[in-house]
This record gives C-alpha cells, sequence and structure tokens, in this order.
C-alpha cells in the first residue's frame, strides 16, 4: 500500500525543518574536520576544492541509491502531485504574507552556518552576537518537534493567536531595553531561536489551513529564497560596518507578526 501523504515532501512538514537544519549540521562539522586536518596554507592554495570533492561524492551516492530504491516511488510521487495540482482551482492572491515570515528561520540557519567565520571580519561590536552556535539552531528544531503536534491538537486558530501575540508582547517590551550586557544578548539570541520555531508552527498551520498545493508552495517559497538571496549581502554588510541596534530586532519581529495576525484572520474572513 502506498501512503499518498508520505510521498510528498512539503515545505508545510515538519520533518522539511527538521532536515534541512541536519544538512546545515552535516556541513558544518565536515567544515570543521577539513579545517582541523588541514593546514590554513593547504586550504588556501587550493585544498579547498576537497571540500567540492567530498560533496559531488555524496551527492552521486545519493543520485545513484535514489534512481534504483526509489525510482517507483518518485514516479508515483510526481504522478499524485500532478493530479492533484489539476484538481484544484483556487482563488485569491498566489502569494501571501505568511510565506514572508519563513524569512526569520531562513535567517537564523544563515547565522549558524556563518558563525564560524562572519564574526572574525565584522564590527567588534558585533562578536559576541554573531557567535550563534550550535545551541540556538539546536533549540529552535527541538521546540518544534515538541510544539508542532501540540499546536494542532489546541486547534490552528487558537495556536496562532498565541504565537503570534507572545512576539508581539515579548518584542515590544523587550524593544525598551537597553542591550549592553552579555545577558540581554544572550536573550535575544534564546529569543531569535524561540522565534523561529513559533514562525515555522505558524508556517504549517497557515499551509494547512489554506490547503495550497504543491506547485503553490513551492513557486511562493523559492520567491522568499530570492528575496533572501538579495538581502543576505545587505546583512552581511551591515554586520562588517556597523554595531547592531538590538531594539530594531525586536521591533522587527513585533511588525512582522503584527501584519502576519491581521493577514491571517482577514484571509480567514475574507
Amino acid at each position: 500500500n502506498i501512503n499518498e501523504e508520505n510521498q510528498e515532501m512539503n515545505l508545510s512538514l515538519s520533518k522539511f525543518w527538521v532536515f534541512f537544519f541536519g544538512g546545515l549540521v552535516f556541513g558544518f562539522f565536515l567544515f570543521s574536520i577539513v579545517n582541523e586536518i588541514y593546514s590554513n596554507n593547504f586550504l588556501n592554495e587550493g585544498g579547498w576544492k576537497l571540500l567540492y570533492i567530498i560533496l559531488i561524492f555524496i551527492v552521486f551516492i545519493l543520485y545513484i541509491f535514489t534512481k534504483y530504491f526509489f525510482k517507483n516511488s518518485i514516479k508515483l510521487s510526481l504522478k499524485i502531485n500532478v493530479e492533484k495540482n489539476k484538481e484544484k482551482n483556487k482563488e485569491g492572491n498566489f502569494f501571501s504574507f505568511y510565506f514572508f515570515i519563513t524569512f526569520i528561520p531562513l535567517t537564523t540557519y544563515l547565522m549558524f552556518a556563518s558563525s564560524s567565520w562572519l564574526p572574525k571580519f565584522s564590527n567588534p561590536e558585533n562578536l559576541y552576537f554573531l557567535s550563534y552556535d550550535l545551541l540556538y539552531p539546536f533549540l529552535t528544531v527541538l521546540l518544534l518537534i515538541f510544539l508542532n503536534p501540540l499546536a494542532k491538537l489546541v486547534g490552528r486558530k487558537k495556536s496562532i493567536t498565541f504565537f503570534c501575540f507572545s512576539i508581539i508582547l515579548i518584542s515590544s517590551v523587550s524593544s525598551f531595553i537597553v542591550h549592553k550586557s552579555s545577558y540581554s544578548i544572550d536573550f535575544l539570541k534564546f529569543f531569535i531561536a524561540l522565534t523561529s520555531s513559533f514562525t515555522i508552527c505558524c508556517f504549517n498551520l497557515q499551509s494547512e489551513y489554506k490547503k495550497y498545493s504543491m506547485t503553490e508552495i513551492l513557486t511562493s517559497f523559492n520567491l522568499v529564497l530570492l528575496f533572501f538571496s538579495i538581502f543576505i549581502p545587505s546583512i552581511f554588510y551591515y554586520f562588517i560596518y556597523f554595531s547592531i541596534n538590538y531594539s530594531s530586532i525586536y521591533i522587527f519581529f513585533a511588525l512582522v507578526y503584527v501584519i502576519n495576525y491581521f493577514t491571517f484572520f482577514y484571509q480567514k474572513n475574507g
């Protein structure tokens, strides 16, 4: 028997974000191992290509494995998705604001992926904040695993309301705090990890409510990735040459979730 739900790689499922995080962790440890084994001179003289050779070899193995062991499943999955997409005829905007909130967990994953080198080149005042080690994305994934099924039991409307108002309230209060001590920066990093888990939960719940097809989800998510790729150089430039205004981060979170809350209930009642 073939379970249609298990055939899809749906962005609105928690396992997608867990696998995404797992890939980042794997790349982080692979980089660390190669960096420890070989000297900086060797890597600068062309040894950095070794990482690409390892990755190409892994991709080749995965390609062979999926080609001979999952060939039929992949074909059937594509057939199922095509048939489902043909049956769906939705009205309304193709891109909803709730896709934009995925920008938050993507940014935290970027902070973790660049934590081994970005603090060395950034403004010295940003050094402690940019040291976003493994603990924080691990906390995001751990909270996501426990919160997502619990939110579904409580109900979409109540859960989304709780997530939105929790972030808005904490962000509004924290924006008035003077962030000079290391404790306040640690709390901010903890809050970012918490907000990322809440964001993914909101994204999952709102995706299930709107019942978007896989084509719509992937297309909208690719638009977010396009915006994200354009915005990344600006983020790095700011971290390198300017001091971070921590209150503005809280204000940004509050504004995003105010818009997300009203957008969700406007679409729900509209």
